[in-house]
């Protein structure tokens, strides 16, 4: 990856409303939302470097973001890094400096999620605007 091909917001306040879009917007995902409606499923995500963790749940077909980071996750998705998180571009989670914790059962639902995710993640950086049309970062 090259260093112009990272993205990285101003600000953390900016980075958690990016991340709550794209979350929002993974929600809206029509793929995912049959796929994970029978699944109750709570995950932390952080990022290690900027101190940052928030929560998404999976709750019988919607995903919720929440700016706490839960206390007992199913599964807990981290990077080292911010340029790990916000540099990767292809919508998928291939050659991600991703760690996901759990068992293999949450893993591979959680894998699903941050795929769709990481592809809402592109589509926001790409346009960081929310529904309003304020600008997001």
């Amino acid at each position: 990856m090259k260093a112009e091909d990272t993205f990285l917001p101003p600000s953390k306040r900016a980075a958690l409303r990016m991340i709550q879009r794209a979350c929002v917007l993974t929600g809206r995902e029509r793929s995912l939302r049959q796929q994970i409606r029978e699944v109750n499923l709570v995950t932390r995500w952080r990022i290690d470097d900027w101190d940052l963790e928030w929560t998404a749940i999976v709750d019988r077909g919607s995903f919720h973001f929440e700016r706490r980071p839960a206390r007992r996750p199913n599964v807990i998705l981290s990077w080292s890094s911010a340029a790990d998180f916000f540099g990767h571009r292809e919508g998928s989670s291939e050659g991600l400096e991703t760690t996901l914790e759990g068992t293999p059962d949450a893993r591979r639902v959680a894998e699903r999620v941050l795929r769709v995710f990481l592809e809402m993640l592109r589509r926001v950086i790409e346009y960081p605007y929310d529904e309003d049309g304020q600008r997001l970062a």
